[in-house]
């Protein structure tokens, strides 16, 4: 096992070609400030370096929210903010945007996610993101779901993520 030290004094440290990438990004990209101790923490016990993208973001951030809350970026522990599940990338969602999806994903705080049905994997929903019927829901419920797919479609358990706290950043 590395020690904390190894992970976080690397040549070539990630962070600055990142906030770069956020700067850059063709949509909004708000990094959530973490807590300095708790994102040491899950460094070390991730045992990635600062070096990678995911050593960076976990040991300088608490998160991230993508495109006004569309894409919700779990790091280190965000910094009076509840969790952010949802490691994703915009562009795999771009063709199941609804008109309104902003202001339906901004007005949610950070502790709730847009459960979608039919499922935004489905062919319905798929072929009419508008026509998809739309609830907002506290992200435990939506990391249950996400665990049970994953159950049974033979995938195992993605495991655990941590608690999330019931009232998040509005």
């Amino acid at each position: 096992m590395r020690q904390l030290r190894e992970l976080t004094d690397v040549d070539d440290p990630a962070w600055p070609v990142l906030q770069e990438g956020f700067v850059n990004s063709s949509v909004p990209v708000e990094v959530l400030p973490g807590d300095p101790g708790q994102g040491r923490a899950c460094l070390l016990q991730l045992q990635v370096g600062a070096r990678s993208a995911l050593g960076a973001l976990v040991l300088h951030s608490g998160g991230l929210v993508v495109d006004h809350g569309w894409v919700r970026v779990l790091a280190g522990a965000p910094s009076g903010a509840a969790g952010l599940p949802g490691l994703a990338r915009v562009n795999r969602y771009d063709g199941l945007r609804w008109p309104g999806r902003q202001r339906e994903s901004q007005s949610l705080d950070l502790s709730r996610g847009i459960a979608v049905y039919p499922f935004l994997w489905s062919k319905e929903a798929q072929a009419d993101p508008a026509a998809t019927t739309r609830t907002p829901v506290p992200l435990t419920e939506l990391l249950a779901l996400s665990g049970e797919f994953c159950r049974q479609m033979g995938l195992g358990d993605p495991g655990f993520l941590g608690s999330l706290p019931s009232e998040g950043r509005a």
